[in-house]
């Protein structure tokens, strides 16, 4: 479809300035066409710019995307939109319509053989959860807290934050394992901000305090991008996979145009260095003409392909791993199995950390009577679960299911294992800083513009990345150079990080 002329504008969706009618409309290429690489191209577009998106893989969506088994779809484990930016907000409805949902979360915690409700309820902890552990938990707690009024140095690792916050008795019997379990690293190898980060509560205090208060009064108290207290959500029908879809439809209907089976293979720069003028691709072709490069690739892997010669590359590079994911998609007959969205298991006797339950998504992701479980196995390659056969690999998960009386391998209809590598960023100790001198350094590229979980190597949501976008398409209108998103992302809206 050709581009609209000045008597056909774009319309539609979050106001953006339009580029600057003395030049000519910037031309975008961006790499990776997940959620950050989509919204980025669609926002651009709207806003009058030339984009052209290339990715590897024969379909877009990334790991966003929906996967499809037989007559179930999947997401890769539940990717709720949780936000109250009105400027997304308003994207969403327009993409999505009527078929984007708003969800009332149940979720649990499977811990010592029960099925606790998280964000938890007093009289569920009281109810389920072992009266000698709970008195020892708190006294724990407390002490740590007093021993931190007195600490002079903020904590080194993962391990001492969680110890200090929330004591050893929760360390030992469920932070520390679960975080082994997910990373696959001591947690005192982990970075101090993974915690902070992904903890909301700071205290078993505090979060006592907002548990109640939710119980008491309704009030969520989610200051935090990942504070559990929140219980709302947005989902989209047919799975999170259709907001990609419908950000791909509305960008080629503008005239964008979606490259597919492209693997980047280096990026050439001018003869200053300072700028990005081509791009190779592992078929042989090349894309040149463009003013900004974003990519959403991964950061080790797009980093030395463009700055192949610095020194970073060998020193900071192979420092900034991700961990893998074995998923387990298996769709069942019948309505439901689990009576939650989702759970953590956070034992190491159980194979998965988490599962995901579709059938009380109400999205039509299954056919009547008929619901799908994604399973998660935080896994990467050379170990066991990598390693394992496929046929294994659901044996483990619906054996489980049988030992918790929650469903039969008699009742799988359906069910694939798929293995994905760059699940998440592995956030080790010092790892912030080494992200930071990559960027500096990358930077130096002026036009090119990295983004999205996998672009800036940061552990963010669906909804985040989305943000991103928005924060970085108005400034490309503006044709600034050396882009750097340097913001974070809150509940209310994006706000400055500190």
């Amino acid at each position: 479809m050709p581009g609209p002329t000045e008597s056909d504008p774009l319309s539609g969706g979050p106001a953006i300035p339009p580029a600057d009618a003395s030049t000519s409309p910037a031309r975008i290429a961006i790499v990776g066409g997940g959620v950050t690489g989509l919204s980025t191209a669609l926002l651009a577009r709207r806003a009058g710019l030339e984009v052209d998106v290339y990715e590897a893989l024969p379909h877009s969506g990334g790991l966003a995307g929906c996967f499809g088994v037989g007559s179930f779809l999947f997401d890769f484990g539940p990717h709720e939109l949780v936000t109250d930016n009105a400027e997304l907000l308003e994207l969403l409805k327009e993409l999505c319509g009527d078929d984007l949902l708003q969800v009332r979360k149940r979720s649990a915690q499977y811990f010592q053989d029960r099925f606790i409700a998280y964000p938890f309820k007093l009289a569920d902890l009281l109810q389920k959860v072992r009266k000698r552990f709970l008195v020892r938990a708190l006294a724990d707690a407390a002490a740590a807290r007093l021993r931190g009024l007195t600490r002079r140095r903020p904590p080194a690792n993962l391990e001492e934050w969680v110890r200090g916050h929330f004591g050893d008795t929760l360390f030992d019997f469920y932070f520390g394992p679960y975080t082994r379990k997910v990373w696959g690293l001591s947690p005192s190898l982990l970075d101090a901000r993974t915690a902070s980060q992904r903890i909301a509560s700071d205290s078993i205090v505090a979060l006592a305090v907002k548990s109640l208060k939710l119980q008491l009064f309704g009030k969520e108290e989610f200051e935090e991008t990942h504070d559990e207290q929140r219980h709302n959500f947005h989902y989209v029908r047919g799975g999170m996979g259709e907001l990609g879809n419908a950000m791909a439809r509305e960008f080629e209907r503008l005239g964008g145009r979606i490259h597919l089976g492209q693997r980047l293979l280096g990026v050439e720069l001018d003869g200053s260095g300072e700028r990005a003028t081509e791009l190779r691709f592992e078929d042989g072709t090349t894309a040149r003409d463009f003013d900004y490069l974003v990519s959403t690739i991964s950061l080790p892997e797009f980093f030395p392909l463009v700055r192949p010669r610095s020194p970073l590359v060998a020193s900071h590079v192979s420092r900034l791993g991700f961990r893998g994911m074995v998923f387990c998609f298996v769709g069942f007959d019948r309505p439901q199995v689990l009576d939650h969205h989702w759970v953590y298991f956070p034992g190491v006797e159980i194979p998965f950390q988490r599962v995901t339950d579709f059938g009380h998504f109400n999205a039509g992701m299954a056919p009547a009577g008929r619901t799908g479980l994604t399973f998660e196995l935080s896994s990467n390659p050379g170990e066991r679960f990598w390693e394992m056969p496929d046929e294994r690999i659901l044996e483990l998960c619906t054996d489980e299911l049988e030992r918790l009386k929650l469903a039969s391998r008699d009742e799988v209809v359906e069910w694939k294992v798929v293995r994905v590598r760059r699940a998440y960023p592995m956030q080790v100790n010092g790892y912030a800083e080494i992200v930071e001198e990559v960027l500096d350094d990358l930077s130096r590229v002026t036009n090119v513009v990295p983004l999205g979980r996998q672009g800036i190597f940061r552990y963010c949501n669906t909804d985040e990345c989305i943000e991103m976008s928005l924060d970085v398409v108005p400034r490309m209108v503006a044709r600034e150079q050396s882009i750097r998103f340097q913001r974070a992302s809150t509940w209310a809206g994006v706000g400055t990080q500190s």
